[in-house]
């Protein structure tokens, strides 16, 4: 992905953040290997290593050679004195030596990676993902990126709205959806999409297969595209000719529950309080029951990014998030219907 002159000093920044955090907590060095938070750091996109960063704000990314040379090339001139692109091998292990008490960023570090680098570089210990957290607070020119993916998943929506009629398939419109993101300027998809017809709508993360619209049912879209490296995250559920009037009253009430949520929606509100309100809201019209996962989730570089908009979530709303409201009502062996909508504070 070409490197964009407009974000070099937001990476700078960045790493003058993760500077900060190591100095504030003694942490002579910290391995990074999420895909996703290099790329938030250096502007490496899609590529696979160990970033370690330093309390003096310089960092080493080690790499394989599948991707040295890509590296090498496309890392911004402007961080080219702040980061370092180094073939990973054994003297990878040799540099961590240097760092009594060096740790790893935890995001998903098995325990069998953990062990292989304690015992060939003594790096001591897991710290908790604060890149993660700095990741949640999106800056001017992310929440442009994230917008155009926004239009872009729209635009597609649009399209898919007149194919979905009987006898087309749930693969049919998941092959359909991949073109047009990319005929509009995807980059992609940010995750395969959801497509369920009648039955299968019950199921909230259900996989496409051959089976056919027909007459009545409800069909759930979710889908996502990437643009610049950002992702936005959309679904709708389409009424194929008469439905029942279960399924429209099950329709119109989620219409209702976003009118309400967006009044309530508004930096330093506990997430876990929010989605209590959806499901008071849906106890009033017996269907709290058919409400069976959380009620949203950040999004970023990738789709499901903090604060988790949940029972259990200790996140707070913050000026500068991107978060989805997707409040659904799955009704097993009859249907399911789910509403995804953006929301930037």
């Amino acid at each position: 992905m070409p490197a964009n002159k407009e974000l070099f000093p937001d990476y700078c920044a960045r790493v003058s953040k993760v500077k900060s955090y190591l100095r504030k907590r003694a942490i002579p060095a910290c391995i990074i290997t999420n895909p996703a938070h290099i790329f938030y750091l250096t502007a490496l996109y899609e590529v696979e290593g160990y970033l370690v960063c330093l309390p003096d704000g310089n960092c080493r990314f080690f790499t394989g050679g599948i991707f040295f040379r890509e590296c090498s090339d496309k890392l911004p001139a402007i961080l080219k004195d702040k980061i370092s692109i180094e073939l990973l091998s054994p003297k990878f292990f040799e540099y961590l030596k240097n760092f009594r008490n060096g740790a790893i960023c935890s995001w998903d570090v098995s325990v069998e990676r953990f062990e292989m680098l304690r015992k060939k570089s003594g790096i001591a210990r897991v710290i908790p993902d604060f890149i993660m957290d700095m990741r949640a607070i999106k800056d001017a020119q992310e929440k442009k990126y994230i917008q155009r993916a926004q239009s872009i998943a729209k635009k597609t929506l649009l399209h898919i709205a007149q194919l979905v009629r009987p006898k087309v398939s749930e693969l049919d419109l998941a092959a359909e959806i991949e073109f047009q993101i990319n005929r509009y300027g995807g980059e992609g998809e940010s995750f395969k999409p959801v497509i369920a017809s009648g039955p299968n709508s019950a199921y909230p993360h259900h996989k496409p297969t051959r089976r056919k619209i027909c007459e009545g049912d409800a069909v759930v879209v979710d889908i996502g595209a990437i643009y610049k490296g950002y992702a936005s995250d959309l679904t709708e559920t389409f009424l194929v000719g008469k439905c029942s009037s279960e399924m429209q009253t099950a329709y119109r009430t989620l219409c209702k529950l976003h009118s309400y949520i967006n009044t309530l929606i508004r930096p330093g509100l506990l997430c876990r309080k929010l989605h209590n309100e959806a499901v008071m809201f849906l106890r009033k019209s017996g269907m709290a029951d058919y409400f069976v996962h959380g009620l949203g989730h950040g999004v970023g570089i990738q789709v499901h990014e903090k604060p988790h908009i949940g029972s259990s979530s200790c996140d707070v709303l913050k000026k500068g998030m991107v978060i989805t409201i997707e409040p659904g009502i799955y009704i097993p062996g009859k249907f399911g219907i789910r509403i995804e909508k953006m929301h930037f504070l």
